[in-house]
């Protein structure tokens, strides 16, 4: 399956501020063809660290993994919803980067992924295919 674009487009979201999170975004990939409709996230990933499960939401059925990965201080935790109609495969992929709060003076707050994570489903509550 090969994706639509070089780069996937990123969208920034807002988040609240004071906290160890860096930024929220979400990626969005289209891909075409045929092979299995996964998020392009995933690969690499040992399938055993990736929890996935199928949602239905808006009357859209989904694919959702999630992981996470940390690198010098910084983690990212990603939530992937894919669906696909057709012979097109659409991946939406949102990032919570943050940070380690203990690396800061005073530690800042340890922000609460839940709540942060609530825009997702909401978002994806908004997607339709086009006829």
């Amino acid at each position: 399956m090969q994706a639509d674009q070089p780069s996937p487009p990123r969208i920034y979201l807002p988040f609240t501020s004071g906290t160890n999170l860096e930024e929220k975004y979400l990626e969005i990939v289209m891909l075409r063809g045929g092979g299995d409709c996964v998020s392009p996230i995933a690969s690499g990933y040992d399938p055993a660290a990736i929890q996935s499960e199928r949602v239905a939401i808006n009357g859209v059925e989904f694919e959702r993994q999630s992981g996470g990965e940390g690198a010098a201080g910084n983690i990212y935790a990603w939530q992937a919803y894919t669906t696909r109609r057709g012979e097109v495969c659409v991946s939406l992929t949102f990032v919570l980067h943050s940070t380690n709060a203990m690396h800061y003076d005073p530690p800042l707050g340890e922000y609460d992924e839940p709540a942060e994570a609530a825009v997702f489903e909401e978002i994806l509550a908004t997607f339709t295919w086009l006829p």
